[in-house]
């Protein structure tokens, strides 16, 4: 398929993956997508489509997807989202705006209430794209990423819901392009992959246990 966006909807079972459609939100890459475990639904911003750069919200309620809005972050992609479990919110930082050349990070931050999107914060984490952000019990954390002069980060930041914090430049080598999620059995982030440089491709995984006491129930 080459450079081809693709505009499937596929489910994982736990054994087998099944195609669930082929409508919806137009064929694109580099956007991103979690699950509002508040409201049951997966939701999916921005990305790169043949016809340009987007900024449109879509939900997938297990049976169709719907269009939400399209107004709040700028057209994006490659940018970083969570699920705050917290505040439960979608918690949305940084990428690449509708522009290819020269690279420019973006370092905003916005929530999305199943509504609206709201810029909760303009500074803090270093702007960046292709970073990975998870949420746990207690905090987003955020790793990694590139900026616009194409350094490669290897910072670890935590947003509370209205302020990052930097939290340490050890573990991981520095990288993007990787992923992360959190193991709740556990209270561990795991971290695989990514790449230094778009050629040296990494296959290591790290954990990192939250050691802040979860909030009451």
């Amino acid at each position: 398929m080459g450079n081809t966006p693709m505009g499937d909807t596929w489910s994982w079972n736990g054994e087998d993956w099944t195609q669930l459609d082929d409508t919806g939100p137009s064929a694109r890459s580099a956007h991103a997508m979690v699950f509002h475990s508040a409201r049951g639904r997966a939701v999916l911003f921005g990305g790169n489509a043949l016809t340009g750069f987007l900024n449109d919200t879509w939900e997938w309620d297990g049976q169709a997807w719907t269009q939400l809005a399209d107004t709040g972050p700028s057209p994006r992609y490659q940018h970083a989202m969570a699920f705050d479990l917290v505040h439960k919110q979608v918690v949305l930082f940084g990428g690449q705006p509708g522009t290819l050349v020269p690279s420019v990070a973006l370092g905003d931050t916005w929530s999305w209430d199943g509504s609206t999107w709201t810029q909760i914060a303009t500074f803090g984490a270093n702007p960046c794209f292709s970073a990975a952000m998870v949420s746990t019990d207690v905090q987003i954390a955020m790793f990694g990423g590139m900026d616009d002069s194409n350094a490669v980060f290897r910072e670890t930041w935590t947003f509370d819901g209205t302020h990052w914090t930097h939290r340490q430049d050890i573990g991981p080598l520095a990288r993007l392009s990787h992923a992360m999620s959190f193991d709740t059995a556990r209270r561990t982030i795991v971290l695989f992959g990514g790449t230094t440089d778009f050629t040296n491709m990494l296959q290591d995984t790290w954990e990192h246990t939250e050691t802040d006491p979860p909030p009451p129930p």
